[in-house]
């Protein structure tokens, strides 16, 4: 069987050597849309939040958008978390991508990924949402994020015991 890694050491080596204010993921076999940075750089630092999530949408291997978005804009529109209070919970997909995070609030907490289990990110994400002191949401679809179907699965894709395994040990610590 041919072992899936993910990509927490990776993003944590990153972290060592990242400079800037913001901080962003984007996924290998993902996508952003021309103007995601932009948009959630104005999200971010408008609404002086440590955290931004924004919306995405789902494509298929070969780069075709899912035909419905991700999240209704009139139904969950953009906004800050406490004027949403608990409805927006759901929206916070655990994925560290489609999302901005404040660097310093990074820092200061020494956040970082799991290594070598599913859900590393999760974990990232998270702890950055506990440790932050403002959370907003942007209903703009900004991310791509490719399902692929294949012999060859994505990580995200992967339902196995290890998974499972490595789920649990993230939501734990």
């Amino acid at each position: 069987e041919k072992s899936h890694s993910t990509g927490g050491a990776a993003r944590n080596e990153g972290l060592k050597y990242a400079t800037g204010e913001y901080l962003m993921f984007l996924d290998s076999d993902d996508c952003y849309v021309n103007n995601a940075c932009e948009l959630m750089y104005n999200m971010v630092t408008t609404r002086n939040a440590d955290v931004v999530t924004a919306n995405y949408r789902c494509m298929t291997e070969n780069g075709e958008l899912w035909a419905k978005e991700t999240y209704d804009k009139t139904k969950y529109p953009t906004c800050d978390l406490d004027e949403a209070n608990e409805k927006l919970f759901y929206l916070y997909c655990p994925s560290a991508c489609m999302k901005i995070f404040n660097m310093k609030m990074i820092k200061d907490n020494d956040i970082r990924f799991l290594v070598g289990v599913s859900a590393e990110d999760a974990f990232f994400t998270t702890e950055a949402l506990l440790k932050s002191k403002k959370n907003s949401y942007l209903s703009e679809e900004i991310y791509h994020y490719r399902r692929r179907n294949t012999g060859e699965m994505s990580t995200s894709w992967m339902r196995n015991k290890n998974f499972f395994i490595g789920m649990s040990y993230a939501f734990k610590e």
